[in-house]
Formats: C-alpha cells, structure tokens, sequence
C-alpha cells in the first residue's frame, strides 16, 4: 500500500464511509477505491477534489495524511 493509498483508507474509515458507500458517491466501483488504496492506481485531479469534498478533509490530509 502507497502512503495515499493509506491515507485515503484512513480518511475514508474516519469518515464512516466504506469502499462501496464512497464508490456510490462518486458514481465509480468499490474496486476502483479498492485500486487506488492498494496502490494499483491513483485517482486523477478531479476525483481527488471530489474525495476531499466528500470525506470533508483536505487533498493534503489525503496526500500526507490525516
């Protein structure tokens, strides 16, 4: 797991939201935030803002932790 792929995990669990409940809200697949937490891919610029509006944290606190 890459350090965003960790701190996107952390975040979201902070949050309360599951893989499936923050794939909803952004209209993708639980295996994309599965992906992007494992480090298989990263979101691009776009769903990353969308990220941190949703879990309410910064796209730093994604990037360097929460």
């Amino acid at each position: 797991m890459n350090s965003f792929g960790k701190n996107l995990k952390d975040c979201r669990e902070q949050s309360g939201y599951t893989q499936k409940r923050l794939g909803n809200a952004l209209a993708l697949t639980p295996q994309a935030i599965s992906k992007w937490e494992t480090g298989v891919s990263l979101p691009d610029l776009i769903t990353l803002a969308k990220i941190s509006h949703i879990l309410n944290v910064s796209a730093d606190a994604l990037l360097n932790g929460c």
